[in-house]
């Protein structure tokens, strides 16, 4: 494959099968057939940068759209539930058509947030997608999808609202659609719920179901906010 024309370093990645190359200040990717995927270019020169111990490197940097594409099983910085975001949004919009009597429709315009976190030789990637919800319109009920950008497979959710009653039916849907494979029965699951809401009373909660951590907090002025995270990594 075609190379730079002036070579001071490379580094190759096992894990995911990444060739770095890299001159004065510019930093070339293949692929291991040797298809360039990309190049970037960093400020100072890379050899001071790195250094000659290269395991001992920390070094951040964003990917690009094209980089992301390059991880057809996602990244492992994050827990995946086996549910997507876009299977999540259907199930979300159905609900809040019953609960709120609107048609709404996931907005991910603001946001992807793709890197790579290396320290002492172990790189570690970080896609995430997030996807808004306005539920009431007045953006004060909202939830909240954070997905993988490569794969779409999702991270956690999290929401906010003012009515106990209608948090506690959106956290037993969200739950058991997370937890499919999960026996679930509609009295153990409500219990769990109701449990946990019990814990907001005095301000925050917290509890372990399965492959997941819920949290939450209840503000002085009764609103509740949860976030459901992966712990399947």
């Amino acid at each position: 494959f075609e190379l730079p024309e002036e070579v001071h370093g490379s580094i190759f990645n096992e894990k995911y099968g990444y060739l770095y190359i890299w001159s004065d200040n510019i930093i070339y990717i293949y692929s291991v057939n040797g298809t360039f995927i990309s190049k970037y270019q960093v400020e100072g020169k890379i050899d001071e940068i790195i250094g000659s111990d290269t395991s001992s490197e920390e070094y951040y940097r964003e990917l690009s759209e094209q980089e992301v594409s390059a991880y057809p099983d996602g990244c492992n910085g994050y827990g995946h539930f086996d549910v997507t975001d876009e299977d999540m949004g259907a199930l979300i919009e159905a609900w809040t058509r019953t609960e709120y009597g609107r048609d709404i429709s996931g907005d991910d315009s603001s946001s992807e947030d793709n890197y790579i976190y290396t320290y002492d030789g172990e790189t570690t990637s970080y896609l995430q997608k997030t996807t808004y919800y306005n539920v009431d319109g007045e953006y004060n009920d909202y939830v909240i999808i954070y997905s993988d950008s490569a794969t779409g497979k999702i991270h956690s959710v999290t929401a906010s609202m003012e009515d106990t009653e209608r948090i506690k039916s959106f956290l037993q849907m969200v739950v058991q659609k997370l937890d499919s494979k999960a026996d679930w029965s509609g009295k153990e699951l409500e219990r769990q719920c109701d449990n946990f809401l019990k814990q907001m009373d005095s301000g925050d909660g917290s509890v372990d179901i399965d492959n997941m951590v819920i949290n939450g907090s209840k503000y002085s002025d009764g609103e509740i906010w949860l976030s459901i995270d992966c712990t399947d990594f």
